[in-house]
């Protein structure tokens, strides 16, 4: 098939947006088909720390585990088992660094697997993922784990309501924060699923990317332009309408890897300096 430059396949990109330091990090691994974001919480420093550990767990977790999945549902699985591993993980670094006089940390997650067409996700907190689909429609397939979507979603808030509400970016679940007791469903904490993603286009992002964009925006840069085009093109939306947060994003061209092309590249955990 012709020469493909890497932005022709996969979008990628972390700013610290003005920001003291950066908060998210990210990984991937385009010979799984594995993608990993999170965003960390808990101020300087202790919010670094947990997004690494948080994509650091997942990436080797299912970069081991992957080889042996026969289904999607196996792969449901290990993003599921990932995402408790992660949380155990930053839990266990909560209590030693509160041993010494350390705020509280957590992070989102965001991670998906794309094998034959069909895409499988792990989701926990406020960072999104929205697909392009071949029809051009376009959907967010992961919720907000924020206390004022719940309150949308049990009907005591309409979206416009919502999207101004004082806890709009205030979370009930995160990643190190998840206190899972004895008996409880560990889907009612991390969403997990499986969508067929054909030849469409599916990106990932933190709430940095997406807290200041409509569907329309998505869906009209991620038809028109390449990955990393739509991606940096998006990134300034955001900024220009008065986003302050980190911004990290992946943006993943499917329909390439019906075509035949052979992804080589792996990016490990990273959140660069500015």
């Amino acid at each position: 098939m012709q020469n493909l430059n890497p932005g022709d396949f996969i979008g990628h990109l972390t700013l610290q947006n003005g920001r003291t330091n950066n908060e998210d990090c990210y990984a991937f691994d385009e010979r799984l088909g594995l993608y990993v974001i999170s965003d960390g919480m808990g101020g300087h420093a202790n919010g670094e720390v947990a997004s690494r550990i948080t994509v650091d767990t997942v990436m080797k977790n299912i970069t081991e585990l992957l080889p042996y999945a026969q289904s999607n549902q196996n792969i449901e699985q290990m993003l599921l088992q990932s995402a408790l591993l992660a949380d155990e993980a930053v839990l266990h670094q909560n209590v030693a660094q509160n041993a010494i006089g350390h705020g509280v940390m957590g992070a989102t997650l965001e991670a998906f697997v794309v094998k034959g067409g069909m895409l499988s996700y792990a989701h926990v907190g406020d960072s999104e993922t929205w697909v392009l689909y071949e029809n051009g429609t376009v959907a967010r397939i992961t919720k907000p784990h924020t206390i004022a979507q719940a309150y949308l979603d049990n009907g005591l808030l309409t979206p416009e309501a919502a999207a101004k509400h004082p806890l709009k970016n205030v979370l009930y679940n995160a990643i190190g924060q998840l206190t899972i007791e004895p008996g409880t469903d560990v889907r009612e904490k991390v969403d997990v699923g499986t969508i067929q993603i054909g030849n469409g286009k599916v990106v990932m992002g933190s709430d940095g990317l997406f807290g200041t964009l409509i569907p329309l925006d998505i869906q009209s840069n991620l038809a028109q332009y390449t990955p990393q085009d739509a991606l940096e093109r998006l990134s300034q939306l955001a900024m220009q309408r008065g986003e302050h947060d980190n911004i990290t994003g992946i943006l993943l061209d499917c329909a390439l890897l019906n075509k035949g092309y052979a992804p080589t590249r792996s990016m490990p955990a990273y959140a660069p300096v500015p």
